[in-house]
């Protein structure tokens, strides 16, 4: 079986997360990895384990992982060893939790001294959604974007921020990512909002953090 029988949703080999990871990292845990595209940034020989609720696209990435447990991080974490990973991924799963912050507080454990973990998110201030509710007071759930229905959580940049520094996290990296198309004139008005919302245009933030000392 093939990546490419499932869905995109869980193939997406995200190469705009890597820019995020800092020096070379060798025990890799991956929370919600899909069908294992992400891991095929980096080299075959490194330890590189997988947590992913969906059984299809789990065994999918299970062809290329060390590990592979099917299930949330919540049912799996106790076969997950703790201060063994240097790299902690979290690609577009922490909105879907149903406790972000216990899982910011808990995953932590897992990570060795001096570790590190990205994540990204989806950005709840960006031009397409805000014009929705601000303009056509609109706010509708759908099967895919900001606002999937699948989304438990949703984030601002200052939001996410917040919360992770009250779950013992320092930011050391922080931007958006994923600009929006806009025609030219829209996406000049926009490119001078930036200065005002920096994630104005962006469908997406990407965040690399530590745990605080």
């Amino acid at each position: 079986m093939k990546a490419k029988n499932v869905s995109p949703y869980y193939s997406n080999p995200r190469h705009e997360m890597i820019s995020f990871i800092h020096g070379n990292p060798q025990h890799i845990l991956e929370i919600g990895c899909g069908a294992g595209c992400f891991r095929n940034n980096f080299p075959s020989n490194i330890e590189y384990w997988g947590v992913e609720p969906c059984a299809v696209p789990a065994s999918l990435a299970n062809v290329s992982m060390t590990k592979t447990l099917v299930g949330t991080y919540d049912s799996v974490r106790n076969e997950i060893p703790d201060r063994h990973f240097d790299l902690v991924v979290c690609n577009d799963v922490i909105e879907h939790m149903a406790d972000p912050r216990g899982f910011l507080r808990d995953i932590g454990s897992k990570l060795v001294k001096g570790g590190s973990m990205i994540v990204s998110i989806p950005n709840l201030r960006n031009a397409i959604t805000l014009y929705e509710l601000l303009i056509r007071g609109d706010f509708r759930y759908a099967d895919a974007g900001t606002l999937d229905y699948t989304h438990l959580h949703l984030f601002t940049m200052k939001s996410f921020l917040e919360m992770a520094n009250e779950c013992g996290w320092k930011v050391e990296v922080c931007r958006p990512i994923n600009e929006l198309p806009f025609k030219f004139v829209k996406g000049l008005i926009l490119s001078c909002l930036k200065w005002f919302i920096p994630e104005i245009k962006s469908f997406q933030i990407a965040v690399r953090m530590v745990l605080k000392p």
